[in-house]
């Protein structure tokens, strides 16, 4: 699902699955805010995601995660609303 909200996108994926458990979302959000350490050998993609939109858009923008156990998960990500910007780098593979 995805709206518009000012000056900012918003997109949320949801699936209503088993949840994370609290340690284990706790470690997630953590490496959402600091650098990022693998949780079982996973969880690199999440944060990496984080930085680039950080890095580009500002610290107002990125990554969330919100989960229950018992209830299913639901990520966030944020971006800002603009005209297309032309100075976004270009990769080329």
């Amino acid at each position: 699902r995805g709206c518009s909200e000012g000056c900012r996108l918003t997109f949320q994926i949801e699936d209503d699955g088993v949840g994370i458990s609290d340690g284990t979302l706790s470690e997630i959000r953590n490496n959402l805010k600091d650098m990022p350490q693998p949780i079982d050998g996973h969880g690199l993609g999440l944060a990496n995601v984080q930085r680039r939109i950080q890095f580009y858009f500002g610290v107002q923008f990125g990554v969330s995660v919100d989960s229950a156990h018992g209830s299913g998960t639901r990520v966030t990500l944020s971006v800002p609303r603009v005209a297309a910007k032309t100075d976004l780098p270009v990769v080329v593979s």
